[in-house]
């Protein structure tokens, strides 16, 4: 019973995966390779309880940034420290591209980011649909002979900040990667 509750599970996990990949092909996805040097950020971790809480996460990070760090200039990154995806109770790292090394406080810490090989993809629209550029990198990696090998990044391009309609919002998805062949 238990091996048939299991065998039942995965079923349905592979459907919705199917499902998820058909959805990501009505967005024209395409992959690019990106050499993304070092940069100097500020980051702030945290728990948050879903993908939608993300938002009020990062202006609680920026509040604090300006606070403490008034003359620091920035843009936007969300990285995925956690293992694996998830939907709940989600790890995350918020961090902005700074000009220059500020001063840490509270919640807020600077340090370098490495330089990383990426598979770059673009989406365009809201976020509860990014899943899907996700499952096409990951696809095109495996289709490419690369493997995955580091943090996810989300860079925010424009989002609700700039722009009105959704549908102009466009985010980066940096996937880290290394060839299998090495």
């Amino acid at each position: 019973e238990q091996l048939e509750a299991l065998m039942k599970s995965i079923s349905g996990q592979l459907n919705e995966i199917d499902r998820m990949l058909c959805q990501a092909s009505k967005q024209k996805y395409s992959a690019e390779i990106k050499n993304i040097p070092a940069f100097t950020v500020y980051c702030c971790r945290g728990y948050i309880q879903s993908l939608s809480d993300i938002r009020s996460f990062i202006d609680a990070c920026n509040k604090e940034l300006h606070l403490t760090n008034p003359n620091v200039k920035f843009y936007c990154c969300v990285i995925y420290p956690g293992e694996g995806y998830r939907e709940n109770n989600i790890f995350i790292e918020y961090v902005q591209s700074t000009d220059r090394i500020g001063i840490d406080a509270g919640a807020i810490k600077f340090k370098t980011l490495d330089s990383i090989t990426a598979i770059s993809v673009t989406h365009r629209g809201g976020y509860e649909n990014l899943r899907d550029a996700y499952l096409f990198a990951v696809k095109w990696a495996a289709d490419n002979g690369f493997e995955l090998c580091g943090e996810a990044r989300e860079r925010y391009i424009n989002g609700a900040w700039n722009m009105e309609r959704e549908s102009d919002w466009l985010t980066e998805v940096q996937l880290p990667i290394k060839s299998k062949n090495k």
